[in-house]
């Protein structure tokens, strides 16, 4: 488990596009083109497939662990499978079947895209939406 501030004491990952893009094919088998998004403490990347598709492409901070992830991972498959109303991204496995994949110290793993705005792109958060966000939380804990 990540140790109490650990995240905030190591530097975000810094890959660049290229990158973002060949570790996609080669260990995703994904042909596509790359955006950034903004992140806290790690580097998420938006992905537009060839095929249409599209995903986020998550390169982990150094002092995430492979269990932070695998938990994160079970979770997501939690709340996608149950009936709550909403959609909720779920991870792509690599060619070889894994769900993380381990690059330069920094563990990387691939999930759906889901459409809408990003709160990181509308600045300010007025009530409601930060009440509707609390209530889309509980709904997920039922």
């Amino acid at each position: 488990m990540i140790e109490s501030g650990a995240a905030l004491h190591s530097p975000n990952p810094a890959f660049d596009l290229a990158t973002a893009e060949r570790l996609l094919y080669s260990e995703w088998g994904i042909e596509g083109t790359v955006s950034e998004l903004v992140s806290t403490q790690d580097q998420n990347f938006r992905v537009r497939a060839r095929d249409g598709r599209q995903y986020v492409f998550k390169v982990s901070n150094a002092s995430a662990t492979t269990a932070d992830l695998e938990a994160q991972d079970v979770a997501m498959r939690h709340v996608a499978a149950r009936p709550s109303g909403f959609d909720a991204p779920v991870p792509v496995a690599a060619r070889d079947g894994r769900n993380l994949v381990s690059h330069e110290g920094h563990l990387l793993r691939l999930v759906t895209w889901l459409d809408g705005t990003p709160l990181a792109d509308l600045g300010y958060l007025p009530p409601l939406t930060l009440t509707e966000q609390g209530r889309l939380a509980a709904r997920c804990c039922q």
